[in-house]
């Protein structure tokens, strides 16, 4: 019984054995399969890369082009692409560690934080064809690294964003980071880890394109915006006049090129500087501007210095009027400002049309109506008639004409040999010919206010008869006529023949206080008897 017991025991500790043995050698087998399986070995780098690109960060913006290897700099984050065809065929992603290292397949591992692209490409690039002999290398950057800028200063809202090494500065100052109102534009302060502080110019890179005035951003750099102190002016003819911010080794070719050059016509060997001597007297240097692009006579600039530039008042000003309306050929007319007239202009638009209201050509000039400030027309225009004595009545209503900006001329009038309504035209002047109206309106205090068709020889009275005639509360006497075009008002009686498109206006009379004329009448009878009875009892 007991050597039975001892036989079972060995055969289960053989069959035990025997299993282990067979576990181990299918997973050896299923191991090495899997690692000579080529889809499985393309899945795993696959996943590898897909997992080193999800953890390291890529750049939100486009780019503006290809990397340049030779200035990018690499750090912590950055996802490379080793690749190795021919005799061995691998393709493998590396991502730079926070340390600024790269741990290769088979080599270790090798410093690359702070070093060029190219440089990098170049050290990995050697060992590896050292080490896979036959073998085709390459070494490409897929994945731009993302790191933090700090923004501080004069921005609407200073703090921490993050930026590529493909990012520069100008980039930056947008959305809570956009530079505050009284900001510097030319003299942000970028500030490196290593103690480097270079110089931001965003108006000469804005203006004229200067890449290298606007660096690109490296980890952790600081961006201090301070305020905007001193300034320097390009006044006169050039091209963007204005002022602008000074900078330190500003010059006057470099002033020159900010305000876009010199204008066409502008007096290029006559330029003035204008500095300050001491804290009141002023100085003035002639400078000759079209040698400044040859750097000739070029010099430093001051803050609050100002370089001037002439240009003749009529060096090919650009004059033009525009004719409107019943014309042939409607549209702007160019004018030399010396001889053309009215009547020139509307022969080169080809004269009226037959429809057209011959009788009143309108010029509206520009400026007529908007003159300079005048503190006693609008003292008056703030009172009312009543208010008003005759002599301040008169003194308004002369002020309130010459504010009209529009002219009314008849064509008959313009076709006389000497017409002296016939104008010379200024710039910008509108020239409008309306269709004619073959109507007259009559409103006001007539029985059938209306709109008559226009007949000559009719006077005003018999437009009114035609609208039924004055009312009972007509003023008859005030009737008027407000004329087509040029809207004078003249009273009916001085008007003579009506014209189309003319206005008949009858207004109503005054309400009568009855009391209040009875009470007058008795205060003045009062006054008058007053007035007897002095004079009686001083002849006794």
């Amino acid at each position: 019984m007991s050597g039975f017991r001892t036989r079972r025991r060995a055969t289960v500790a053989i069959a035990f054995t025997l299993g282990l043995g067979l576990a181990a050698t299918t997973i050896g087998t299923v191991r090495a399969a899997d690692e000579s399986t080529p889809g499985n070995a393309v899945a795993r780098e696959a996943a590898a890369a897909a997992a080193a690109e999800r953890n390291a960060a890529t750049p939100t913006d486009p780019l503006a082009g290809p990397v340049n290897a030779a200035r990018y700099p690499l750090g912590p984050g950055d996802v490379l692409s080793l690749e190795l065809s021919g005799r061995v065929s691998r393709q493998t992603t590396l991502v730079v560690d926070a340390e600024g290292r790269l741990n290769l397949p088979e080599l270790g591992v090798i410093e690359v934080g702070g070093t060029t692209l190219e440089v990098a490409r170049t050290r990995i690039l050697t060992r590896l064809r050292s080490a896979y002999p036959g073998a085709r290398v390459d070494l490409r950057l897929v994945g731009l690294r993302q790191f933090k800028v700090f923004v501080a200063g004069q921005v609407k809202t200073p703090g921490v964003t993050t930026a590529t090494a493909a990012t520069r500065a100008s980039e930056l100052f947008r959305g809570p980071l956009e530079l505050a109102g009284d900001a510097s534009r030319r003299n942000i302060e970028l500030r490196r880890r290593d103690g480097r502080v270079v110089r931001v110019d965003l108006d000469a890179f804005a203006y004229l394109g200067s890449a290298a005035d606007d660096p690109f951003v490296e980890d952790g750099d600081v961006l201090l915006v301070p305020l905007r102190r001193d300034r320097i002016y390009a006044l006169g003819g050039f091209a963007r006049p204005g002022e602008y911010e000074y900078a330190p080794g500003d010059s006057l070719s470099a002033l020159l090129a900010l305000a876009g050059g010199l204008q066409p016509g502008a007096e290029r060997h006559a330029g003035m500087l204008v500095r300050f001597a001491d804290d009141r007297a002023l100085d003035s240097v002639a400078v000759d501007l079209a040698a400044l692009r040859t750097g000739a006579g070029d010099r430093a600039l001051e803050p609050r210095d100002r370089l001037f530039a002439r240009t003749p008042v009529d060096y090919r000003r650009v004059r033009n009027v525009i004719v409107a309306g019943e014309v042939r050929l409607p549209g702007p007319y160019a004018i030399d400002g010396d001889d053309e007239r009215l009547s020139d202009v509307l022969a080169l638009a080809g004269g009226p049309t037959a429809e057209a209201a011959l009788t009143r050509i309108q010029v509206f000039r520009r400026g007529v109506g908007a003159p300079e400030r005048d503190i006693e027309f609008e003292r008056l225009s703030r009172l009312s008639r009543s208010e008003m004595t005759d002599a301040e009545y008169t003194v308004f209503k002369t002020k309130l004409a010459s504010q009209q900006a529009a002219f009314v001329v008849s064509y008959d009038v313009l076709q006389a040999d000497s017409s002296a309504f016939d104008v010379r035209l200024e710039d910008g002047d509108y020239i409008l010919l309306e269709r004619e109206t073959q109507s007259v309106r009559i409103s006001g205090e007539v029985k059938r206010p209306a709109l008559v068709a226009f007949a000559p020889g009719r006077s005003g009275c018999d437009y009114i008869d035609l609208a039924g005639g004055y009312t009972q509360r007509a003023r008859r006497s005030d009737a008027r006529v407000s004329r087509a075009g040029s809207s004078q008002t003249l009273l009916l009686s001085d008007a003579g023949p009506i014209q189309p498109g003319d206005f008949i206006w009858v207004p109503e009379k005054k309400d009568v206080n009855f009391w209040g004329v009875v009470k007058d009448v008795l205060l003045v009878a009062g006054s008058v008897a007053t007035v007897i009875i002095l004079v009686r009892d001083a002849s006794r």
